[in-house]
């Protein structure tokens, strides 16, 4: 309710003091811009030398989005209570009091004097509250690597592909973000899959916005877009400061600044910022359907005006993403945090972003401890092997050249290359080798081998002459008989009757 006793507050719509030569009033408790996390909390005024019967609190939700020029009429005063003595205490349950957005509901808590039958109104005194009572700390964090490499920023993301991306969300929309980091700045990249592209208008800057242009305005947070925040300085603040800073680029590549809520003061990125969006599809056409839209970002350090940073180094950090909705007139609002849009605002809440140098890489300390253990095992092994009798190697290329001959014997057209192609020799080397190793020519070990296999044919089977020349590799049987009896000193034939005749 409004004052009944005080009517030109209706009229001029903001409170008035009267005018007085007495010192006004002072707060003790709570501090300006104090955050409630309770639901109970300690007033406290020093009237110094005003006369006074009673101290009354009141409060009031505020609208503003800058504390220098508060809307007096965005609510009614509401009455907290009454103190009639010194010291001017009061324990105020506000446990109906809700948490509020930060850039709308703000509590004002004014103080009142009654004296004389006169109130004495002192606006001045007011002290901006601030009610969250679900702070949260978040643990999540991206970790950012370091390249040595710049990319071009025209909003295509060719040069991305061979990263992965650092967060993936999934919502209304599916969105994809990319980033890394070295000594010239911050880049980012994010692919977001939209069916409907749409950019509102008419609207000014967002800095222009806070700087109370009367123009009709609609903000960029809704328009299709993202949104980056950075908790520079990461003190984790419940409400943004001049540590924090954030950008927001719409569809149509707008670019936005950031407004410092508890100084009133616009962060206005400088031309060291560089931005590219590329569109798939149309915007603000309803009839067909879009792929979505590209943001490629770099930010300079000298922008983000923090130093480069080193290995593990922790900013606070925030993504969105905005997606307006034609059929139900809504944004809708995703947060990588996971925070609530009506707390997006507080820094208290976001996640990090690591820095990441030399990411999965080891440290040299570790190469140099790998390299001397590998060295000094290599020594031990070169000692023992000069120290050791001399052997013949095991394993000799030649026992598989002779295994193969064996298993070969009735392939008449086995030949020298063949055996050679199997230890990768040319024929003369390994005529030379195959000679040391079993004191013949591989011809006349391959004839050898043969008849060998012909004579236990003839006299352990009744296999026909024919047939046995063609098992041991000659084709003709008169050639074999030849070369048999040039071995034996006797036919194939005679050979076999003689060895029935033994047995």
């Amino acid at each position: 309710m409004y004052f009944t006793r005080m009517p030109y507050l209706r009229v001029l719509g903001i409170p008035l003091f009267a005018l007085t030569l007495c010192a006004a009033p002072r707060f003790i408790k709570p501090a300006p811009f104090s955050v409630v996390t309770g639901d109970r909390v300690r007033l406290e005024v020093d009237i110094d030398t005003l006369k006074a019967d009673s101290v009354v609190f009141y409060y009031r939700m505020a609208e503003t989005k800058n504390f220098n020029t508060f809307n007096a009429q965005s609510s009614p005063f509401l009455r907290i209570g009454p103190v009639a003595v010194p010291p001017y205490e009061f324990a105020w349950d506000c446990h109906g009091i809700p948490d509020q957005y930060l850039k709308q509901k703000w509590l004002m808590a004014v103080i009142f004097l009654q004296g004389s039958g006169t109130d004495t109104v002192f606006p001045e005194s007011s002290r901006p509250l601030f009610f969250d009572r679900n702070q949260e700390y978040k643990t999540i964090a991206l970790n950012v690597p370091y390249l040595k490499k710049n990319i071009r920023i025209d909003g295509v993301l060719d040069e991305w592909r061979q990263l992965a991306p650092v967060l993936t969300l999934s919502t209304d929309n599916l969105i994809s973000l990319w980033s890394f980091w070295n000594e010239t700045g911050l880049y980012f990249a994010s692919m977001v899959h939209d069916r409907h592209l749409t950019a509102i208008s008419p609207r000014l800057p967002l800095s222009e916005e806070f700087e109370g242009s009367a123009t009709r305005i609609i903000p960029l947070w809704y328009d299709d877009n993202i949104e980056l925040c950075f908790d520079r300085v990461h003190d984790r603040n419940v409400y943004r400061d001049t540590g924090d800073c954030e950008i927001i680029i719409s569809v149509d590549s707008t670019q936005g600044n950031v407004f410092d809520y508890q100084n009133g003061q616009v962060y206005i990125w400088g031309t060291g910022v560089r931005k590219a969006v590329q569109i798939l599809g149309t915007v603000n056409n309803y009839s067909d359907r879009d792929s979505g839209y590209t943001v490629e970002l770099f930010i300079p350090w000298t922008e983000l005006r923090m130093p480069i940073p080193r290995n593990n180094d922790t900013i606070g950090f925030d993504f969105f993403n905005g997606n307006w909705e034609r059929e139900d007139g809504k944004c809708i609002r995703t947060t990588w945090s996971g925070v609530s849009i009506a707390a997006n605002d507080f820094p208290s809440e976001w996640g990090n972003l690591v820095f990441v140098r030399n990411h999965n890489r080891p440290c040299m300390l570790v190469l140099l401890i790998c390299a001397g253990i590998v060295l000094f095992a290599f020594i031990v092994i070169l000692r023992k092997v000069r120290s050791a009798p001399k052997m013949h190697p095991i394993g000799d290329p030649l026992d598989a050249v002779l295994l193969h001959i064996k298993e070969n014997l009735g392939n008449a057209d086995l030949r020298i290359e063949d055996a050679a192609r199997i230890i990768a020799v040319n024929k003369g080397k390994f005529s030379i080798l195959f000679n040391q190793k079993t004191g013949m020519t591989f011809p006349q070990y391959l004839n050898t081998e043969r008849i060998t296999l012909a004579q236990c044919l003839l006299s352990g089977t009744e296999k026909s002459i024919t047939e046995i020349s063609m098992e041991a590799g000659y084709n003709s049987l008169e050639h074999f008989s030849t070369v048999f009896k040039k071995a034996v000193g006797t036919t194939p034939s005679d050979y076999r009757k003689k060895e029935k005749s033994l047995s």
